[in-house]
């Protein structure tokens, strides 16, 4: 027994090795992993236990490249069938096929219920049936079928290698998230990976795949379109990987509507064309494979069509048993899907998708999907149903029903329980297509374990063998749309994805409008009616919420439940001065959520509206243009009905206040003063270039300047104008020097020097022109009041604020009685008083009285001004003045007083000129009386030109009675002071509101 058990055991095993012998072994290049081809005829289980017992697996087949790689390395000859590693025992109703081992373990191959392929496949014409079947094996034409655990095949294909590398699983061709797993097995850092994508087949640029997720063992990322084959790097820095050859999920068909006849039109509806119709390389229809052309792309990745070359069905009434329409073959980037055979085609006259399963009806699981939707078994009853299947697929087919007593009732679809067929023969109420009875058929019908069938070719009912069967989804059942739930979508203004669940959607290639408050929405719509929604590619916009209605081949989405779709609001990140002056200016504002048209940005900035505004980067960052008038402002902007918060903005300005002066066409240094001057700078006056500029701080720039520029009209000054970039400031403060007040040359008389129009008189000479010969009255003190002054026994006062209109005539007088006074320094040398006017609202006047005990030299409005000994000095400043007329002017009145009489003496009087007086003087014995006149004033802070005129003894100020009695035309001048200008504004922009600065000098001296 020892020995024999010992022979037997010998006997066995000399056996296996006889039955396992290896036909063939190679390594694939691409991939690295080697494989064997080994003559083994066994079942399934055990070709995948005898593959794990010699270290490999069963092959997996993931791709195209690795595909050609077996059929040319051991299938050029070999024509026997061959298991490989795959099968459906871990799906519960068979519809799922998953890899078995090897790097790929449990990663699905296909779906039955969508006919889909993930990765690759290649199963033969109607393949995989299920059937009782559940491995895959290599069979005729060396494409795949399924079989039961039987043993048939002579072959198994055995894999070695990709054990440990990271694995990529297949997406589909549209961007999707890509997960990659196994990164832990071969110590990649998966927190640093970088994934790209490289070498595409079909040209497309190479692109890095966004990290989205990881773990210590795997990432995901989002891809961009894939299409045709690629190399993917995977790198950490230190390790990397490249899965080489990949490609993505290949093409599949959710339904078509056909054409039969040459030049027809044909609609392909399902996914994984590519994103535009240059990838579709080749489609082919029915079982004569007739190439269609692609025509137009109506839905990116999921719905085209294509013209047929040559007619496949001349007379659909007419059968041809070899000609098979339900068959495509597709190329999309060069990947191929072959034999595609259950194929949802479209019936006009039922409106409904029709497949052929290739499943008996022993086995028949009611998981088929026709655009997502699920399918009941059909039982044609027309002729027209007939002649429909018999085109898609010539064979006897399962006709549905139940076998109760003697009779068959409908057991789906629209006839549900009603009678087909009975002792009485067929149920012609109904069905009108079948018109023969097969004698089996009436000789069974008390044996309920018959099954009813149809054969197409003779308009019969039987019990033939045959017991495939056919599905259907009936469009015509299909309510309105609506949506699934409600619910608000909020997008960048840049635009965005959102995907919007809908019932009762139908085909992909149906038409769908999506409006937005009734307006059509600029989107791209992809339905996916496999898990019924919408993909919308929404375009650039703004605005609020508003409700969405979807429009499906001309039916409406109703009031409920309510989808909206908003656009975010705008939020500002940052501003940056661009430019600015004392009125206006302009800003970039940076931020997001702008838009993408400019004309629906309003920008306010403390209460003013932008006037323009313009791109930098649409939805990023804009110039603004407005006016304002504040020097802070509260910067927001407004995208169609969307306010962003408010941003605080202080503005860097330049403050121009006045320039020193030159004589015209003599060139010189001229000074300008103000505030916030900075590099790089560049000054004109009158629109000349002001050279050889030096800022000397950021109150005082110097510059060359050649007094070319005309002389202003009427007397206005100059405009100086200081461009710092930034900001700019035009002020019209630079005057020529006039020195016609210094008389004729030699000015002065030859006894002083003119300086801006006045007279410096050399020591002993005195007089407006330094004509006299003088001793300065070092004793006589000046007194000062509110608005008068006096030396000894010579005063000047001001009298009146009067308002007139363009042409000179009254418009409003004030005399200086009617104000009060509130007197705020009253020292020995300084007087100052603020005065108000009781019907004029918030007007003051703001007197300064000044007395100098020494000679002294001062700067009023750009020019120097000497003060004598024993001199005063009046600066009279009117604020908040209300014009009642923008044309109108402002006039200050001064009346000027010696003594009325003197017995040993007589008065003398001088001016320069009566219609702009830059001086008066008054000689009365050996006393000499000068009071001078500044030809320039401010006027909210500018320097312009001022006028003194002359009054005559017909103006009003002389016939008020309250000065009547002091009327002496030999002993008093009345002038008058105007501002010549058309209205202004002060620097707090009240409308009709003025502040003006002047001054009055008065000196006196003795001598002949």
């Amino acid at each position: 027994m020892k020995y024999l058990l010992i022979f037997n055991i010998l006997q066995i095993f000399i056996s296996v090795l006889l039955a396992q012998s290896i036909i063939k072994q190679s390594i694939n290049p691409i991939n690295g992993h080697e494989y064997v081809l080994v003559n083994y005829q066994v079942v399934w289980t055990e070709a995948d236990r005898y593959a794990t017992s010699q270290n490999y697996y069963l092959a997996t087949i993931t791709t195209q490249n690795e595909n050609n790689f077996i059929l040319d390395t051991f299938f050029t000859t070999l024509k026997n069938y061959t298991w490989i590693g795959a099968n459906s025992v871990n799906s519960p109703d068979n519809s799922i096929f998953t890899w078995s081992g090897g790097p790929e373990i449990d990663m699905v191959l296909y779906d039955r219920t969508q006919s889909k392929c993930f990765g690759f496949c290649r199963f033969l014409v109607d393949e995989p049936d299920v059937n009782d079947q559940n491995y895959i094996y290599i069979w005729k034409d060396l494409k795949w079928d399924d079989l039961g655990d039987i043993i048939s095949p002579d072959f198994i294909l055995m894999e070695k290698g990709g054990e440990i590398d990271p694995l990529v699983i297949p997406t589909d061709m549209a961007p999707s998230i890509m997960t990659i797993t196994r990164l832990n097995l071969n110590s990649f850092d998966s927190s640093k990976l970088r994934v790209t994508f490289t070498n595409s087949s079909v040209g497309r640029p190479d692109f890095n795949c966004t990290i989205l997720t990881y773990t210590t063992g795997s990432v995901s990322c989002q891809t961009q379109y894939t299409v045709g084959e690629y190399d993917i790097l995977i790198s950490d820095g230190v390790k990397s990987f490249s899965s080489k050859r990949y490609h993505p999920n290949l093409p599949y068909i959710k339904s078509m509507i056909p054409g039969y006849v040459k030049d027809s039109i044909i609609t392909i509806n399902g996914g994984n064309f590519g994103e535009s119709l240059e990838y579709v390389n080749d489609v082919r229809i029915s079982i004569l494979r007739v190439p269609c052309i692609p025509l137009e792309m109506l839905v990116s990745d999921r719905s085209i069509t294509c013209r047929l070359t040559e007619t496949i069905i001349p007379d659909v009434s007419k059968l041809n048993i070899s000609t098979r329409y339900s068959l495509i073959n597709m190329i999309v980037g060069g990947v191929e899907i072959t034999d595609l055979s259950r194929v949802p085609v479209y019936d006009s006259n039922t409106n409904s998708l029709t497949i052929f399963t290739a499943t008996n009806f022993d086995y028949f699981n009611s998981y088929y999907l026709a655009e997502g939707r699920p399918t009941y078994p059909y039982a044609p009853t027309s002729l027209e149903d007939i002649y429909f299947i018999r085109n898609l697929m010539y064979i006897n087919t399962t006709y549905p029903s139940n076998h109760i007593s003697t009779n068959y009732y409908f057991n789906s679809g629209s006839y549900n329980n009603s009678l087909i067929l009975s002792t009485g023969g067929i149920n012609t109420n109904i069905i009108n297509g079948i018109t023969y009875i097969d004698p089996q058929v009436s000789s069974s019908l008390g044996n309920i374990q018959t099954q009813l069938s149809v054969d197409p070719m003779y308009f019969s009912f039987n019990v033939s063998a045959s017991h495939y069967v056919y599905v259907r989804l009936d469009l015509s059942d299909i309510g309105p749309p609506s949506f699934t739930k409600s619910k608000d979508f909020v997008i960048p203004t840049t635009g965005g994805y959102i995907n919007v669940g809908v019932n009762n959607m139908i085909l992909t290639s149906s038409n769908y409008t999506l409006l937005a408050d009734g307006v059509k929405l600029d989107c791209r719509i992809v339905p996916y009616t496999e898990n019924s929604s919408i993909g919308v590619f929404v375009g650039a916009g703004s605005g609020a919420k508003r409700n969405l209605t979807l429009i499906l081949d001309g039916k409406p989405t109703g009031s409920t439940p309510l989808n909206t779709l908003a656009y975010y609001p705008p939020a500002i990140t940052g501003i940056r001065q661009v430019r600015f002056n004392r009125t206006s200016g302009s800003v970039n504002i940076f931020g997001e959520q702008f838009g993408s048209d400019i004309n629906k940005i309003q920008v306010n900035a403390g209460g003013s509206q932008s006037t323009l505004n313009t791109w930098l980067i649409p939805q990023e960052s804009m110039i603004a243009y407005f006016n304002y008038d504040s020097l802070y402002l509260r910067i927001s902007i407004n995208v169609d009905g969307q306010l962003s918060s408010a941003r605080g903005f202080t503005p860097k300005l330049i403050n121009l206040l006045n320039a020193t002066s030159i004589e015209k066409d003599i060139g010189g240094i001229v000074t300008i003063k103000g505030d916030g001057f900075a590099n790089p700078v560049n000054v004109t006056i009158g629109g000349v270039n002001c050279t050889s500029l030096d800022l000397i701080d950021s109150q005082t720039i110097t510059c060359f300047f050649d007094g070319s520029a005309p002389s202003p009209q009427l007397k206005a000054g100059l405009p100086v104008k200081v461009d710092c970039g930034f900001a700019y400031d035009t002020e019209s403060i630079f005057f020529y020097i006039d020195n016609s007040a210094c008389g004729t040359k030699p000015y002065c008389s030859g006894n002083g020097v003119c300086i801006n129009g006045n007279c410096n008189c050399t020591s002993g000479y005195g007089g407006a022109i330094c004509d006299k010969t003088v001793t300065i009255d070092n004793t006589t003190k000046p007194e000062i009041g509110n608005n008068t002054g006096s030396i000894g026994q010579f005063s000047v006062f001001f009298t009146h604020i009067r308002e007139i209109d363009e042409i000179g005539s009254d418009v409003a007088i004030y005399p200086i009685t009617l104000v009060q006074w509130n007197t705020t320094v009253n020292t020995t040398t300084v007087t100052t008083a603020i005065g108000s006017i009781n019907n004029l609202t918030d007007f003051t006047i703001n007197v300064t009285s000044i007395i100098f005990l020494e000679q002294t030299t001062l700067w009023f409005a750009g020019q120097p001004l000497t003060m004598e000994k024993n001199s005063f000095k009046y600066q009279i400043e009117l604020s908040n003045y209300q014009f009642q007329n923008q044309l109108n002017s402002l006039q200050l009145i001064y009346e000027i007083q010696s003594p009325k009489e003197q017995s040993c003496s007589e008065s003398s009087n001088s001016y320069n000129d009566a219609t702009d007086i830059a001086w008066i003087e008054i000689q009365l014995g050996n006393k000499v009386f000068l009071t001078k006149f500044s030809n320039r004033m401010y006027i909210d802070n500018r320097t312009v030109e001022s006028n003194t005129i002359l009054l005559s003894t017909s103006d009003k100020a002389f016939l008020d009675p309250s000065f009547a009695v002091l009327v002496d035309n030999s002993a008093k001048e009345v002038v008058e002071e105007s501002l010549d200008q058309e209205y202004y504004v002060s620097t707090d922009k009240k409308p009709s509101s003025s502040g003006m600065i002047t001054d009055l000098l008065v000196n006196i001296g003795s001598g002949g």
